[in-house]
Order: structure tokens, then sequence, then C-alpha cells
């Protein structure tokens, strides 16, 4: 969708318009745009089930935040937890509420069974008017795998439900909604996610479950530049989407190998230069291709840390009418190629 379609709908002329022709009228997204851009911003609204666990993490990392935080009911560790001073104020949901809110954060890693689910209800009924554009919605529950009883794994189960729908509900006006399923004991592992899914770069992803497993207590990342010291790989980084993803990578401190077929190479080096990557010509598809870019990983860096096959192709024929050849060569692009490339990548690795 170009972006003077979306300038114009969102005129007051072209609202109307859009609305008389039954035309889309998407709401301009806010996106991550600069390194020192703070993660959250505004007000932010946090509740609780009784006996959660993760609030505490909720706390510490938005406390830590330029976000003004309010609680839904006396938290006790919230505020503990936080050590900058951005203290969350009290803010009861039985009364009127004023303004608006970035982010609506609820930890219902304490529920025991469904009857608990009303705890979802009291905080989410009277607040979810008041999410701004653009804002967030973040549910914290536990991982219905690790539960050991049915009705508290059956109520877990439950908010991936509520999350979608929800995410359909303030989807109009930009906002998202995401569920974390947190395995028990794995509040140390939630920071990353918290971050990321309370930021711009979120901004298109929404209905969405990620599951927290406990593992070895991992060292903080750089939250402004993540992937600081990371190799990434990209196919089909001349144009289009792979351009975007190389540039993406290098701004989240990657340093980026783009490669393209030789007939894109000179477009592929435009996009490389600006962000200090390095372009390389190569046909997916070449029997060679893999060792090649094997390679010229092994020739330029001690090793890679990501591979994103964004190359593909489409044959838009039906199959009745699709000729053997596209068949072979959508294949050999979309799938074969990858398999082999990732096969001798792991090769020269071990």
């Amino acid at each position: 969708m170009s972006d003077r379609y979306l300038k114009f709908v969102n005129t007051a002329f072209g609202k109307t318009a859009a609305q008389s022709l039954g035309l889309p009228a998407p709401v301009p997204l806010k996106r991550w745009k600069r390194a020192d851009q703070p993660f959250i911003e505004g007000d932010v609204l946090i509740g609780a089930a009784n006996s959660s666990k993760a609030v505490s993490t909720v706390g510490k990392v938005l406390g830590a935040s330029a976000a003004k935080l309010f609680h839904a009911s006396a938290m006790d560790t919230l505020n503990d937890s936080s050590k900058s001073g951005n203290k969350a104020e009290a803010l009861p949901l039985n009364t009127d509420i004023d303004g608006k809110f970035s982010a609506l954060v609820f930890d219902a890693t304490g529920m025991k069974d469904t009857t608990d689910l009303k705890a979802v209800y009291d905080f989410f009924h009277p607040t979810i008017r008041k999410l701004a554009g653009n804002g967030r919605v973040l549910v914290i529950g536990q991982d219905p795998s690790t539960c050991r009883q049915p009705a508290k794994a059956a109520a877990h189960q439950a908010l991936e439900g509520f999350v979608r729908s929800v995410g359909k509900e303030v989807g109009k006006k930009g906002a998202t909604a995401n569920l974390l399923w947190m395995a028990p004991g794995a509040e140390q592992q939630l920071e990353s996610s918290i971050r990321f899914f309370l930021s711009p770069r979120s901004a298109y992803v929404s209905g969405q479950v990620t599951r927290i497993s406990k593992g070895a207590t991992a060292h903080a990342s750089n939250p402004v530049a993540p992937l600081a010291g990371k190799i990434a790989l990209v196919t089909g980084a001349s144009r289009g989407i792979g351009a975007s993803i190389a540039e993406t990578l290098s701004r989240d401190g990657a340093t980026v190998i783009g490669l393209d077929i030789p007939p894109a190479l000179e477009d592929l080096q435009k996009v490389m230069a600006p962000i200090k990557g390095k372009a390389m010509a190569c046909d997916i598809t070449d029997e060679k291709a893999p060792k090649q870019i094997a390679d010229f990983v092994k020739e330029h860096f001690e090793g890679i840390d990501l591979v994103i096959h964004n190359a593909g192709i489409t044959r838009d024929k039906t199959l009745g009418n699709m000729p053997e050849h596209f068949w072979d060569m959508t294949i050999a692009v979309n799938l074969t190629a990858e398999e082999l490339i990732d096969e001798e990548l792991m090769h020269q690795e071990l």
C-alpha cells in the first residue's frame, strides 16, 4: 500500500471517501525509527491476578523505561522491584479513567482455574477503550503444558483465544495484543520479550503467542543494538523485503552479508554500502552455490549467526496448467536451495 494512499485516507475528506467507496482505511503505524528511541512512552497500566509471579519482572523492566506507570491494585512487589525510582501509582478500576494508555499489561500467571479468568475481565473491561492508537496489550500466563492440574491448564490455554480476540478488537486503531506463556521459574527470561512486544518494533505483530522457557540465566543484551557482534546472511537482499531485512538487522547491530543473483549485483551493492555490509552475487540454485556461500563466509568472518532465507519465487498458475519446469523451479528456489545452504554452513561450522 503506497504512502500517498495511506496519507490520503487519514485526512478528513479521505476517510469520508474511503467509507463511501468501501475502501480500506489503515491507521499509520508507529515504527521504530532511531537507535535511542525509548521502547515505551506515555502511561502504562499494570494489573495482576492473585499470586502472580511475573509482576516483579514487569515492574523492573517498565520501572527503567520512559513510561509513567499505574497499577490496578496494591502490588508491593511491583514498586519494590523498580530500582530506577519510576514508581507505579495506584489507579482503582472502579473510578472513571481519564486519558489514554500506551500499554495495558496483565500478569495472569497466578490463575489456578477458569474462575480466576474473571480477573482478566475485571482488568480489561474498564480499560480496553482507553487504549491509545498504536497501543499495546500484553498478557503473561503460564505455559499450559507445564500446568499439572487440568483446570489450571484450561484457564491459561483460554488466554490464547482471549488475546487473539482482543487483537482484532484493538487492531483498527493500529494497536496490538500478544501473549507470553511462561514456564515456572522463567521470570528472568521475560525482559527481552516485554521490551519487544511493548515497543514499535512489534508494529505488525498481533494475536501471537510466545513461549518463554526456563534456561540458563542469559547476560542482558544491548537493548539498543541487540544483534551487536552477530553475522547475518540475507538472501534476495537487493530489493524489497530482503533489502528491508538487511537494513533492520544492521540497525540492530548485525553485520550483514547480502546475497542475490549476479544480474542484481549493482542493486545489491547499493543496499549494502550504507549499512557497511558485504555483497555476494550467487544463484542459490546452482549446485556449487552452497560451498561458494560457505567459503565466502569463512573468508570474511569466523562464522555466521543468522541466516534469513528471503529469496523466493512464485509461479501463479493453477496446478492443472502448471508446466513441470515451473514446479521444479519453485521447489528448487524456495526449499531445496535453503536445505543445501544450511547443511553446508553447518558442516563448515563443525
